[in-house]
């Protein structure tokens, strides 16, 4: 067997696969002893599709012998979050609300997946309902960071990231309606990406948090998450809200000095780590040193939480008619707050969003893209017992959101946002930076962030 599979990234397993290097059988075998080896540690996996992940291995090697046209990802093991929809599988949410429901039929991101060779080998934990920037429900109790298992690796795509980074998949897929793809990759030291809205199609599926929430890639590589966003991206009939876009299949090579980038180790004042502002402020100083131009600059602060608080409610609360008393009472109180809504306080709440959309437009009329951290802190406790601290202050995680404001901020707008590795802190763990650019940008978004990542320490994988 070639040396050490599990850290290679997607692009160079296809490859290997497609030169016959390494067979589709050898790769899965391996990652179904990763997670063999790690899970009991890490809790990633909800379930572990074996029979079906050999089989479809199987079938990939005699393709493979046969000559037949292979997909680009054909033969890559590719885990799927618990939320996104997988044909006979059971996705949850995390809640007892749906304990025993099973997909009817793969979302289209799957079946996308699937049709360029990759094998569904798992389904991930996330939090019950995805509210949290933690890992934990009572359904599959508490995910852990595989660089410390006392520590979290983010949510709500924690399982996902999970799983990339303790090396049982080298890609998987997350969703992410406020931040729940590129928190978990900046606590894990991967690459995340939550695409503009709407350019990877959400159906069929669950409808929560519809006007936000956005399925990605997490990966080791930028490479890996351009080609994963190849493969997903593309309008859906299906789904209202998806539109005609596709981020290109190789990565654009730019000069990014020519570009105009504005960096704020905060969004609208919000409170922020000092250890995070200072790797955030070093990186900056690394990338002017490299020929970048950065310029400290953001958009005037708006109280987001005006409208952004009636639009998470009001799209969360519609799914669980019948099924409140099954949620924990954590759940049910948010799921009534939304309920309680008025249509009208609902789209006041959209008409001050679109203005902030515009803000943002605006603001890139005059800078190529924003650079900011990912997250506000490092990984804090996996299974947190009494507040977090950002800044030395206390911040409940029930009630404030805090800590996900600077990702929040594509979710509210739409525009792409790429979180980047950066290397490690002095406490060893994972530090990341966050790239943001106008709607429908996602290419330079990409590109961008391959610039960065040259110039920039890399992120090791953890042993």
């Amino acid at each position: 067997m070639h040396d050490d599979l599990s850290r290679l990234s997607v692009v160079e397993l296809a490859d290997l696969i497609r030169s016959r290097e390494v067979s589709p059988v050898e790769v899965v075998d391996l990652s179904l002893e990763r997670i063999s080896q790690r899970d009991s540690v890490v809790n990633a996996c909800t379930v572990v599709l074996e029979r079906p992940a050999r089989r479809e291995a199987s079938e990939a090697e005699r393709a493979l012998l046969r000559g037949d046209p292979l997909g680009p990802l054909h033969g890559v093991p590719v885990a799927i979050k618990d939320a996104i929809w997988v044909k006979d599988q059971l996705a949850t949410l995390g809640s007892r609300a749906f304990e025993e429901f099973r997909a009817p039929e793969d979302a289209a991101v799957v079946r996308r997946l699937r049709d360029a060779g990759a094998i569904i080998i798992a389904k991930t934990t996330n939090p019950e309902l995805l509210l949290d920037g933690y890992t934990k429900s009572e359904l599959y109790g508490v995910t852990r960071n595989p660089w410390n298992p006392e520590l979290t690796p983010g949510g709500s795509s924690g399982g996902s990231a999970a799983a990339v980074a303790a090396g049982m998949v080298p890609l998987a897929l997350g969703t992410d309606a406020g931040g729940s793809i590129r928190i978990p990759a900046a606590f894990t030291g991967l690459f995340g990406m939550k695409p503009t809205h709407g350019i990877v199609p959400r159906t069929p599926g669950f409808d929560e948090m519809r006007s936000r929430n956005s399925f990605g890639p997490l990966a080791r590589t930028l490479e890996d998450i351009n080609l994963c966003l190849a493969v997903i991206a593309g309008p859906d009939p299906a789904d209202n809200l998806s539109f005609p876009s596709r981020p290109r299949t190789d990565l654009r090579d730019i000069d990014v000095t020519e570009l105009r980038i504005a960096w704020s180790t905060t969004v609208g004042g919000h409170l922020i780590d000092e250890s995070t502002a200072a790797a955030l402020t070093s990186s900056v100083e690394t990338l002017v040193a490299a020929g970048y131009r950065l310029e400290r600059a953001y958009l005037e602060p708006w109280d987001l939480d005006e409208f952004a608080v009636p639009v998470f409610f009001a799209e969360l609360g519609v799914m669980f008619d019948g099924r409140e008393h099954l949620l924990s009472q954590r759940a049910q109180d948010r799921v009534k707050a939304g309920t309680e809504l008025h249509a009208r306080e609902y789209y006041a709440a959209q008409i001050e969003r679109a203005q902030y959309t515009r803000a943002w437009e605006s603001f890139f009329d005059h800078y190529d893209a924003f650079l900011s951290p990912t997250t506000a802190m490092p990984p804090f406790a996996a299974d947190p017992d009494g507040p977090i601290f950002i800044g030395g202050e206390p911040h409940d995680l029930d009630t404030d959101t805090s800590y996900f404001k600077l990702t929040h901020v594509a979710n509210l707008t739409g525009c792409p946002a790429l979180a980047v590795p950066t290397g490690l802190d002095d406490n060893g763990l994972p530090v990341s930076i966050q790239i943001m650019t106008r709607r429908f940008s996602d290419d330079l978004c990409l590109a961008i962030g391959k610039a960065v990542a040259t110039v920039l320490p890399a992120a090791p994988l953890p042993e």
